[in-house]
């Protein structure tokens, strides 16, 4: 039995220590990660929600870099270990007091505590990775949708980091009120 190392286990798990190298050897924060999902409000009449209809909407989101897939630098060019934090991605900060020691830690302000930085950051992301674009998405309003109701849409959220997979679109519908009709459940 290790005391030392399963005490370290212990604050690893419970604080997350942001940035130590894993057991693949990348940095935690490097890992693809799945993107955000998006939610969009779509007014349609009372008409669409009874016929059912395909319309577009346009959407602003954040997608993965076309140039570097995600990886934040430009093709071609790698990563350097950060000499601040020696490639951990934290910084310690160790005071002396008469009542001991005391040990901070906090993420490393020149790496951002990924322990790694770019030799040559991507031009077209500016080293972030992703770009925000607006892109039209088809929508298909099925037949009788009812107002509060949402229509997943997979894989069309925003980019995840590293290359990681999209998230999902909710369109989330609102049926205006008709001059004439009122909609009480599946009757007018």
């Amino acid at each position: 039995f290790d005391f030392n190392s399963s005490f370290a286990d212990i604050f690893e798990d419970l604080f997350g220590m942001g940035g130590q190298r894993g057991r693949g050897g990348a940095s935690q924060s490097q890992q693809a990660t799945r993107g955000a999902d998006l939610r969009y409000n779509k007014g349609i009449t009372l008409e669409e929600a009874f016929k059912g209809k395909e319309m577009p909407v346009e959407v602003e989101l954040f997608q993965n870099c076309p140039v570097c897939n995600g990886r934040r630098v430009k093709p071609g060019a790698g990563f350097t270990t950060c000499n601040h934090c020696k490639g951990s991605g934290v910084m310690q900060n160790i005071q002396r007091t008469v009542f001991g020691q005391f040990i901070t830690t906090s993420t490393c302000p020149h790496c951002g505590g990924e322990g790694q930085t770019p030799n040559e950051k991507c031009e077209e992301c500016k080293g972030q990775g992703r770009v925000l674009r607006k892109r039209k998405i088809d929508v298909r309003i099925p037949q009788g949708v009812d107002d509060g109701m949402r229509i997943r849409i997979p894989d069309e959220g925003e980019g995840g980091e590293y290359g990681g997979p999209n998230g999902d679109l909710y369109v989330f519908i609102h049926v205006k009120k008709d001059k004439v009709f009122q909609r009480q459940g599946n009757d007018l």
